[in-house]
């Protein structure tokens, strides 16, 4: 609780309670103006070094208007949004830059193949249990290692896998992102830990950054 005692004079500004539970401020530029709003609101103004405004404020409608680093933008801000109730829409415009890499891994078996050599991380997959008209009626699963060694089946544990159902395929894309801190590499085998080929080389692509 703050009373009247706690209340501190900051750099010439007035301070007073307006109500009970209310603490108002009384604000003042550098040359000593009061700053005052007819709506009570507060508004911030923030400046780089060279004296330009970067800042945020809320226009009359309702738009939320944000400028950093000389570009500007304005978001809708919906009216009468209850906390936890009313979601804010956005929309996801794609880029020309910044997406994941994709890698083709077509006739993937037991071969260990390396998406990433270095540290990295997985976005997304797509995979086909077969390749062509060469489908696999039995499950296959997609071996994922997080190593810059020598990896061999059977004997080194990888750290994800992908199940690929029997006749059928998997896909899927992750939203951050899995990260391996050495390396990405692969293979494909009929169980999620072993060594042993799957009939049919199976076909996949792989996003990476």
């Amino acid at each position: 609780m703050i009373v009247q005692s706690d209340i501190q004079k900051i750099a010439g500004s007035a301070a007073a309670t307006a109500a009970a539970g209310i603490l108002k401020v009384g604000l003042t530029d550098g040359s000593g103006t009061s700053i005052s709003s007819a709506n009570n609101a507060l508004y911030i103004q923030v400046r780089d070094a060279a004296g330009n405004a970067r800042g945020a404020n809320v226009n009359s409608s309702n738009q939320l208007s944000v400028s950093v680093d000389g570009v500007s933008a304005t978001l809708t801000v919906q009216p009468g949004n209850t906390a936890n109730t009313t979601p804010w829409l956005t929309s996801l415009t794609p880029g020309t830059t910044g997406g994941w890499t994709p890698k083709l891994e077509n006739n993937l078996g037991t071969t260990v193949q390396t998406v990433k050599s270095g540290a990295g991380e997985l976005g997304w997959y797509m995979c086909l249990n077969g390749n062509g008209t060469n489908i696999n009626t039995n499950p296959t699963y997609i071996q994922i290692f997080d190593t810059s060694g020598t990896v061999t089946l059977g004997t080194t544990t990888p750290v994800a896998f992908v199940a690929l159902p029997a006749s059928s395929g998997a896909n899927v894309e992750f939203s951050n992102g899995l990260n391996f801190a050495n390396a990405i590499k692969i293979a494909a085998t009929t169980t999620a830990t072993g060594s042993t080929a799957p009939t049919n080389n199976v076909d996949c692509s792989f996003g990476y950054k």
